[in-house]
Protein backbone atom coordinates (compact mmCIF):
# COMPACT_ATOMS: atom_id res chain seq x y z
CA UNK A 1 0.00 0.00 0.00
CA UNK A 2 2.75 2.49 0.92
CA UNK A 3 4.65 1.65 -2.26
CA UNK A 4 1.44 2.20 -4.21
CA UNK A 5 1.40 5.75 -2.83
CA UNK A 6 4.83 6.43 -4.31
CA UNK A 7 3.84 4.82 -7.61
CA UNK A 8 0.70 6.96 -7.72
CA UNK A 9 2.76 10.08 -7.10
CA UNK A 10 5.12 9.19 -9.94
CA UNK A 11 2.14 8.49 -12.20
CA UNK A 12 0.75 11.94 -11.43
CA UNK A 13 4.11 13.50 -12.28
CA UNK A 14 4.52 11.78 -15.63
CA UNK A 15 0.91 12.40 -16.57
CA UNK A 16 1.11 16.09 -15.73
CA UNK A 17 4.46 16.64 -17.43
CA UNK A 18 2.69 16.46 -20.76
CA UNK A 19 0.81 19.62 -19.80
CA UNK A 20 3.99 21.66 -19.85
CA UNK A 21 4.64 24.31 -22.43
CA UNK A 22 5.64 22.16 -25.39
CA UNK A 23 5.30 23.92 -28.76
CA UNK A 24 2.05 23.46 -30.65
CA UNK A 25 1.78 25.23 -33.95
CA UNK A 26 -1.36 27.15 -34.87
CA UNK A 27 -2.33 30.20 -36.86
CA UNK A 28 -1.71 32.55 -33.94
CA UNK A 29 1.72 31.44 -32.76
CA UNK A 30 4.89 30.91 -34.79
CA UNK A 31 7.71 28.65 -33.60
CA UNK A 32 11.21 28.82 -35.03
CA UNK A 33 13.26 25.68 -34.42
CA UNK A 34 16.99 25.70 -33.72
CA UNK A 35 18.25 22.46 -35.30
CA UNK A 36 21.22 22.14 -32.94
CA UNK A 37 19.57 22.69 -29.58
CA UNK A 38 16.11 21.46 -30.56
CA UNK A 39 14.65 24.49 -28.82
CA UNK A 40 11.87 26.70 -30.00
CA UNK A 41 11.38 30.43 -29.95
CA UNK A 42 7.79 31.47 -29.61
CA UNK A 43 6.60 34.68 -31.19
CA UNK A 44 3.13 35.83 -30.28
CA UNK A 45 1.81 37.59 -33.34
CA UNK A 46 -1.22 39.16 -31.71
CA UNK A 47 -1.71 38.56 -28.00
CA UNK A 48 -5.35 39.52 -28.08
CA UNK A 49 -6.13 36.95 -30.77
CA UNK A 50 -4.93 34.06 -28.63
CA UNK A 51 -7.75 34.68 -26.17
CA UNK A 52 -10.52 34.45 -28.76
CA UNK A 53 -13.06 31.72 -28.12
CA UNK A 54 -12.06 31.23 -24.51
CA UNK A 55 -14.45 31.32 -21.60
CA UNK A 56 -13.42 33.95 -19.09
CA UNK A 57 -14.46 33.95 -15.45
CA UNK A 58 -15.26 36.86 -13.19
CA UNK A 59 -13.49 37.25 -9.86
CA UNK A 60 -16.61 36.04 -8.06
CA UNK A 61 -16.82 32.97 -10.26
CA UNK A 62 -13.16 32.20 -9.63
CA UNK A 63 -13.71 32.54 -5.91
CA UNK A 64 -16.75 30.26 -6.09
CA UNK A 65 -14.74 27.60 -7.93
CA UNK A 66 -11.89 27.76 -5.40
CA UNK A 67 -14.36 27.37 -2.55
CA UNK A 68 -15.93 24.35 -4.27
CA UNK A 69 -12.44 22.89 -4.57
CA UNK A 70 -12.09 23.11 -0.79
CA UNK A 71 -10.67 26.53 0.05
CA UNK A 72 -12.32 28.88 2.52
CA UNK A 73 -13.59 32.22 1.28
CA UNK A 74 -10.68 33.96 2.99
CA UNK A 75 -8.14 31.60 1.39
CA UNK A 76 -9.74 32.02 -2.05
CA UNK A 77 -9.59 35.80 -1.82
CA UNK A 78 -5.99 35.68 -0.63
CA UNK A 79 -4.73 33.55 -3.52
CA UNK A 80 -6.76 35.34 -6.17
CA UNK A 81 -4.72 38.48 -5.57
CA UNK A 82 -1.90 36.65 -7.36
CA UNK A 83 -4.06 35.79 -10.38
CA UNK A 84 -2.83 37.96 -13.24
CA UNK A 85 -1.61 37.91 -16.84
CA UNK A 86 1.29 35.63 -15.88
CA UNK A 87 -0.02 33.38 -13.11
CA UNK A 88 -3.20 31.27 -13.10
CA UNK A 89 -4.53 30.43 -9.65
CA UNK A 90 -7.71 28.44 -10.32
CA UNK A 91 -6.08 25.67 -12.43
CA UNK A 92 -3.39 25.37 -9.77
CA UNK A 93 -5.91 24.26 -7.17
CA UNK A 94 -7.81 22.21 -9.73
CA UNK A 95 -4.59 20.26 -10.33
CA UNK A 96 -4.02 19.82 -6.60
CA UNK A 97 -7.57 18.83 -5.63
CA UNK A 98 -7.22 15.06 -6.32
CA UNK A 99 -3.90 14.95 -4.46
CA UNK A 100 -5.37 16.85 -1.54
CA UNK A 101 -8.34 14.49 -1.39
CA UNK A 102 -6.15 11.38 -1.58
CA UNK A 103 -4.42 12.47 1.62
CA UNK A 104 -7.71 12.29 3.51
CA UNK A 105 -7.59 8.50 3.16
CA UNK A 106 -4.68 8.59 5.60
CA UNK A 107 -6.73 10.44 8.20
CA UNK A 108 -8.62 7.42 9.53
CA UNK A 109 -9.44 5.41 6.43
CA UNK A 110 -6.06 3.71 6.11
CA UNK A 111 -6.02 2.78 9.80
CA UNK A 112 -9.45 1.15 9.51
CA UNK A 113 -8.33 -0.68 6.38
CA UNK A 114 -5.22 -1.96 8.17
CA UNK A 115 -7.22 -3.21 11.13
CA UNK A 116 -9.82 -4.89 8.90
CA UNK A 117 -7.22 -6.64 6.72
CA UNK A 118 -5.19 -7.66 9.77
CA UNK A 119 -8.24 -9.16 11.47
CA UNK A 120 -9.14 -11.03 8.29
CA UNK A 121 -5.61 -12.40 7.96
CA UNK A 122 -5.11 -10.85 4.52
CA UNK A 123 -2.82 -7.93 5.36
CA UNK A 124 0.37 -9.91 4.80
CA UNK A 125 -0.63 -10.39 1.17
CA UNK A 126 -2.00 -6.86 0.68
CA UNK A 127 0.66 -4.85 2.54
CA UNK A 128 3.42 -7.00 4.02
CA UNK A 129 5.41 -4.06 5.41
CA UNK A 130 2.42 -2.81 7.37
CA UNK A 131 1.72 -6.34 8.62
CA UNK A 132 5.30 -6.63 9.91
CA UNK A 133 4.99 -3.32 11.73
CA UNK A 134 1.71 -4.35 13.35
CA UNK A 135 3.22 -7.67 14.41
CA UNK A 136 6.15 -5.76 15.90
CA UNK A 137 3.74 -3.77 18.04
CA UNK A 138 3.57 -0.52 16.08
CA UNK A 139 0.08 0.99 16.56
CA UNK A 140 -2.07 1.32 13.44
CA UNK A 141 -2.36 5.05 14.13
CA UNK A 142 1.43 5.43 13.89
CA UNK A 143 1.59 3.42 10.66
CA UNK A 144 -1.15 5.60 9.19
CA UNK A 145 0.67 8.79 10.15
CA UNK A 146 3.86 7.44 8.58
CA UNK A 147 1.98 6.59 5.36
CA UNK A 148 0.42 10.08 5.34
CA UNK A 149 3.80 11.78 5.72
CA UNK A 150 5.34 9.56 3.05
CA UNK A 151 2.57 10.35 0.57
CA UNK A 152 2.77 14.07 1.28
CA UNK A 153 6.56 14.07 0.90
CA UNK A 154 6.34 12.26 -2.45
CA UNK A 155 3.77 14.74 -3.73
CA UNK A 156 5.73 17.75 -2.54
CA UNK A 157 9.03 16.59 -4.04
CA UNK A 158 7.42 16.18 -7.43
CA UNK A 159 5.39 19.39 -7.24
CA UNK A 160 8.47 21.36 -6.23
CA UNK A 161 10.36 20.14 -9.28
CA UNK A 162 7.44 21.07 -11.52
CA UNK A 163 7.62 24.58 -10.08
CA UNK A 164 11.36 25.22 -9.85
CA UNK A 165 13.50 24.24 -12.82
CA UNK A 166 16.49 26.31 -11.71
CA UNK A 167 16.79 25.70 -7.97
CA UNK A 168 19.79 24.36 -6.07
CA UNK A 169 18.60 20.75 -6.34
CA UNK A 170 18.34 21.04 -10.12
CA UNK A 171 21.71 22.74 -10.41
CA UNK A 172 23.33 19.85 -8.56
CA UNK A 173 21.78 17.25 -10.86
CA UNK A 174 22.44 19.13 -14.10
CA UNK A 175 25.82 20.69 -13.38
CA UNK A 176 27.33 19.45 -16.65
CA UNK A 177 27.67 22.24 -19.22
CA UNK A 178 25.76 20.25 -21.84
CA UNK A 179 22.57 20.80 -19.85
CA UNK A 180 22.84 24.55 -20.42
CA UNK A 181 21.60 23.86 -23.94
CA UNK A 182 18.54 21.97 -22.73
CA UNK A 183 15.06 23.42 -22.68
CA UNK A 184 12.82 22.90 -19.67
CA UNK A 185 9.14 22.33 -19.01
CA UNK A 186 6.72 24.31 -16.89
CA UNK A 187 3.06 23.76 -16.11
CA UNK A 188 0.83 26.02 -18.20
CA UNK A 189 -2.84 26.89 -18.21
CA UNK A 190 -5.06 25.45 -20.93
CA UNK A 191 -8.12 27.41 -22.05
CA UNK A 192 -11.58 25.91 -22.34
CA UNK A 193 -10.88 25.61 -26.08
CA UNK A 194 -7.85 23.40 -25.40
CA UNK A 195 -5.33 26.07 -26.38
CA UNK A 196 -2.53 27.43 -24.21
CA UNK A 197 -3.47 30.76 -22.62
CA UNK A 198 0.11 31.94 -22.09
CA UNK A 199 -0.21 31.84 -18.28
CA UNK A 200 1.63 29.53 -15.89
CA UNK A 201 0.20 27.65 -12.93
CA UNK A 202 0.88 29.52 -9.71
CA UNK A 203 3.29 27.67 -7.38
CA UNK A 204 1.80 24.20 -7.15
CA UNK A 205 4.06 23.11 -4.28
CA UNK A 206 3.47 23.87 -0.62
CA UNK A 207 -0.32 24.01 -0.92
CA UNK A 208 -1.49 20.58 0.21
CA UNK A 209 -3.25 19.72 2.35
CA UNK A 210 -5.61 22.67 1.87
CA UNK A 211 -6.47 22.49 5.56
CA UNK A 212 -2.96 23.74 6.40
CA UNK A 213 -3.09 26.84 4.18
Amino acid sequence: MMWSVMIKAMEVYYRKKYLVHYPVQNEHVHYEQDIFTQTYRKEKIVNEITNEGRTTMTEEEKKEVLMKLGLTEEQAEWYLQYDNDIWAVVPTFRLLKPLNDSLTFYEGGYRKWLEKQHAAGTLEKRDSEAEQMLEAGVPAEVIERYAYNLALECYELLLYQLDDHSGAEVDDVFSDEIFEKCTHGQLCEMGTDGELTGRYLFEVHGKIPFSNL
